[in-house]
């Protein structure tokens, strides 16, 4: 009966524990939005405003958005972040402060956005997400945010927003 228990205790541990591995760490690359002239690969899919620190969408981005700085926005501009699949984020923020992501369709991926470990003044507006395990991750003592007007349709089996640890948010 003790190996029993012990069993099970072992196989929750580890099945949360590689949750929050997946949540806590950008599994990709992918496309990656920095504070430089470019605005890291940027203007590869878009234009990138280096007064405002804002990377604007032109065309579909297909591989996961990792946010590399401080004070950066992301205006998808009604354009889609793609593909992925069942171990990538569509959006990655972490660690980060002042970020913005906004009117983007986020479509395909384990989660829509993710956002953690400490990161702070954070605004996601408008963002539509779909096909996704979870649409809506926020984790890690984010706080004094805001998540206005975004939209989570057909997440696969998990949640539409996920909620752990966090303080001072709005969420309308």
């Amino acid at each position: 009966m003790d190996n029993l228990k012990t069993t099970k205790i072992f196989g929750f541990f580890a099945v949360f524990v590689f949750a929050l591995f997946l949540y806590s760490v950008p599994s990709h690359a992918g496309f990656i939005i920095s504070d430089d002239a470019t605005g890291g690969d940027c203007e590869s899919k878009g234009s990138w405003d280096a007064a405002t620190k804002t990377c604007t969408l032109s065309s579909t981005v297909t591989m996961g958005v990792t946010i590399a700085d401080n004070n950066i926005t992301l205006d998808c501009n009604g354009k889609s972040i793609t593909g992925g699949g069942a171990f990538q984020n569509g959006v990655a923020i972490s660690g980060k402060k002042g970020v913005v992501v906004k009117r983007c369709n986020i479509d395909g991926w384990l989660t829509g956005i993710v956002v953690n470990n400490r990161s702070s003044n954070i605004l996601l507006f408008k963002n539509t997400i779909t096909n996704t395990t979870t649409g809506i991750v926020l984790l890690g003592s984010l706080t004094n945010s805001n998540i206005i007007d975004n939209v989570v349709e057909s997440s696969v089996s998990g949640n539409g927003f996920s909620l752990t640890g966090s303080r001072g948010l709005i969420i309308l």
